[in-house]
């Protein structure tokens, strides 16, 4: 009996440490997954899952870094490298709309308030709609272009009519940063092109856009509209998912060469909403077909709870 209960013992010791072992290799993992949707995420030895799915539904995206969360609840549904930080590119934007935002809701501004074109945002390059020294295009115009075209010269022409002056207003970028508790981003200008010391995560910028729609969801019919008409200059919006995606309607999509293709997306089928951002994607199609596969997995998993 003694022999027994001895075996029983040993067995029971080495249980325990293949358990410790299997949980150690675990948590070495470099991909992060949201249990549950509830609590931080934990590492796991395995592609980063869906909430709710099942385990064998590991979904593996062609890109950096992604992030997928109900708005309505905060609950992460899937997280592939949330935390690395890397060049934002023009979803920098979104912070200039929202502080734009603030201006109007403050009452400083209005939508027909004219905003003029200075030297500065004339000379911006990149992305533009060729705006020209001294013009004045009202508010409305100028947030439709930096939302359909990504204009750099209207995101700098409404950022020193906001702030006063560029450098003020990223002072403003930053500060709004840190009071939305977006601790891994910093902002060097109000456009997004190539900054030393300028980054953000995919976690910040999802931080970003869902106080975004919280406080201003009438925004979305400036990121919705498909077809920009400048002086005769026609642009369309460069979110691949508009008109091709059931729903989506927002928010921003960016590119330069060290961070690849950024896109922070919503969609919404009655009344679930989804948002998400996708960076480092290799090129515009894989953003695209990347961004659509998160988005129906899901609302797969939201309809599969209903």
């Amino acid at each position: 009996m003694e022999r027994k209960n001895l075996a029983l013992l040993c067995a029971g010791v080495v249980c325990f440490w293949l358990f410790a072992l299997a949980v150690g290799t675990a948590q070495g993992a470099g991909l992060r997954v949201a249990i549950g949707g509830t609590g931080p995420a934990v590492q796991a030895d395995a592609p980063a899952v869906l909430a709710g799915a099942p385990a064998n539904s590991g979904l593996q995206l062609e890109c950096r870094a992604a992030i997928l969360m109900e708005p309505e609840t905060g609950r992460v549904l899937y997280e592939k490298a949330p935390d690395e930080r890397m060049p934002i590119a023009s979803i920098t934007k979104l912070m200039t709309l929202l502080l734009t935002f603030e201006a109007i809701r403050g009452g400083k501004l209005t939508l027909d308030t004219p905003v003029p074109v200075s030297e500065h945002a004339y000379h911006m390059g990149g992305s533009q709609i060729w705006l020209e020294p001294g013009e004045q295009f009202t508010l409305d115009e100028m947030l439709r272009a930096i939302c359909v075209s990504s204009a750099n010269d209207a995101a700098v022409a409404v950022a020193e009519f906001v702030g006063g002056s560029a450098p003020a207003f990223v002072n403003m970028m930053n500060v709004k940063a840190r009071m939305l508790g977006m601790r891994d981003s910093r902002f060097c200008n109000p456009h997004g092109l190539p900054a030393r010391d300028q980054y953000t995560t995919a976690r910040d910028m999802l931080t970003l856009a869902r106080a975004y729609l919280k406080t201003y969801p009438w925004a979305l019919k400036f990121h919705n509209t498909h077809v920009l008409n400048h002086q005769g200059r026609v642009t369309w919006n460069k979110n691949p998912l508009l008109g091709q995606y059931p729903g989506a309607d927002g928010l921003k999509t960016g590119w330069v060469n060290a961070s690849g293709y950024n896109l922070i997306f919503t969609a919404s089928r009655g009344e679930k909403r989804l948002l998400a951002v996708i960076l480092g994607a290799p090129d515009v199609r894989v953003r695209g077909s990347e961004a659509c596969r998160l988005l129906d997995a899901g609302f797969q998993v939201r309809d599969n709870q209903a």
